[in-house]
Parts: C-alpha cells; structure tokens; sequence
C-alpha cells in the first residue's frame, strides 16, 4: 500500500517548515514524494468563478495557466483515497496536519498533546534528528515500494509481491508486442473500464 505519513503538531509548531525540508531531501535521495495539506478553510474556487461553475456540473475542474494547473474535486474526501487518486505511483506521502487520522505520525514539538495516537518519531529540531527522520521516512517508502499497483474505484488492491511481479510481467509482456511501443523507467499507465459485477460495484 502506499505509505502516508502525517506531520502534526501545535499550532505554529513550525509543520510547515519540517515537511518543506523533508520534501526537499527525499527528492534529492531519490523518493517520489506527494504532499496534502490539510487545513479547515474552504478551498474550492468559488461558485462565482468560471471554475466554481464547472464544478457545480461534472465536480472536477482544472484550472490551467502559464504558471501551472490546479486541480479542484467537490465533495468529502478522506486522505487516503485522496493520495491514491492523486499520487498513485509516488513512493511515500506527506500530510501536513491530521492528528486524528490513522496514518503513521511525526510529532513537532517537545511533548505529544494528549490523545494522539501513532506518534513514531519526535521532532524537536536539529539536523540530527532530521537525519535520521528523512532515513526512516526512506524506509517506509522502500518497504511500501511495488512493481505493480491495482486500483478500483474502491481503492487500491492489496497484492503481495510475488502477485504484483506476476501482474506487472502479464502486462508489460502484452504492452512490449504492441507497435510502435517504446518503453523508458518509470511507471506506465493503463486504464481498464469495467462494466461491474454486481449491484455495488
């Protein structure tokens, strides 16, 4: 599964600060990272925009200009299916905020507030300890690594390795025959439309 790691902490606990740093380090290591901020503000391009509008219609819309795109999806959203849907071939997610949630979390801070629950790593500051945080946050992108991944609507499918190596050789045989295929590292894509198997597929 791909591994989420929430950074939380106090307000002004300098999150922001720490996750910009681990960005940059596991990119340089060589990790693909995505990161989510949460925040409790709205989002979503107002209603009275063009996007807004579009939004109301289809509940997705990207809003595309010479400095980049941003992508706006209405509705309730939790961070797992989030990071799925929008980072599925990354090696490790990053969330700022999400003291509830159930992902693995670093704690800014000299003492976890009290409720909080997967604390793995304390963060109080210095290049030590952000050392050995970027090294552990290695770890789990290396041990949460496929070859292969499957999603559904649903969510992502768990595999164990030996099945994702099956799937991903089944595949890249089929795709390798097609012509004019030229194929380079990295991931490639293929999307299948399924016409269900049920009532609640």
């Amino acid at each position: 599964m791909l591994p989420i790691v929430c950074v939380c902490g106090l307000k002004d606990s300098g999150k922001t600060t720490l996750c910009v740093k681990l960005l940059e380090m596991l990119s340089q290591r060589g990790c693909h990272v995505g990161f989510i901020k949460r925040t409790s503000e709205e989002v979503l391009s107002p209603v009275s925009t063009d996007t807004g509008k579009a939004l109301g219609s289809v509940g997705s819309a990207v809003l595309l200009g010479p400095d980049g795109a941003r992508l706006d999806m209405a509705g309730q959203w939790d961070v797992g299916g989030l990071a799925m849907r929008v980072f599925p071939t990354k090696d490790l997610v990053i969330v700022e905020g999400g003291k509830s949630l159930r992902f693995p979390k670093v704690w800014v801070g000299n003492e976890v507030s009290k409720g909080v629950e997967g604390v793995f790593f304390t963060y109080r500051g210095g290049d030590e300890e952000l050392e050995d945080l970027c090294e552990k946050l290695l770890e789990m992108a290396r041990k949460g690594h496929k070859r292969s991944r499957v999603f559904t609507p649903a969510g992502e499918v768990p595999m164990k390795d030996f099945v994702a190596d099956f799937v991903r050789g089944g595949l890249m045989g089929m795709v390798r025959e097609l012509k004019g295929v030229r194929l380079k590292r990295g991931w490639v894509r293929a999307y299948v439309w399924c016409e269900g198997e049920g009532e609640d597929s």
